[in-house]
């Protein structure tokens, strides 16, 4: 899961070595390259593994939707829209709310299971 979420980095990656048609939200910012995350992981690894690798990946990019932009059609199109392009409001004001409940929500679940194991 954590590996498939972090496939998207190959964006970035991919424009640095090899530039257009790659770019910083492009191949698995989309929905070709969850098809292709999954058929990599399923090639390496078998069905289950696949399919949390896929979750990962499609979770990267409701991430993104959510709090940035993605551009869901590449090769199609570069063109990129997110949740601030429906609510008509700022990324930025998106963060500033999102991005502290993140936090919070993610130390609260660290604590919880350290918190587990010492009992």
């Amino acid at each position: 899961f954590i590996i498939g979420s972090l496939m998207p980095a190959f964006d970035d990656i991919f424009a640095f070595l090899f530039g257009p048609p790659f770019a910083h939200h492009s191949l698995f910012h989309s929905i070709l390259g969850s098809i292709f995350t999954y058929l990599l992981f399923r090639t390496l690894s078998n069905k289950k593994i696949a399919l949390f690798a896929l979750a990962g990946n499609l979770l990267h990019i409701l991430f993104n939707f959510y709090l940035d932009y993605v551009s869901l059609f590449f090769p199609l199109t570069y063109q990129e829209f997110g949740l601030s392009d429906i609510l008509k409001i700022s990324t930025y004001w998106l963060k500033v709310i999102n991005y502290p409940i993140i936090l919070i929500l993610f130390i609260y679940s660290i604590l919880k299971y350290f918190l587990a194991l010492k009992k």
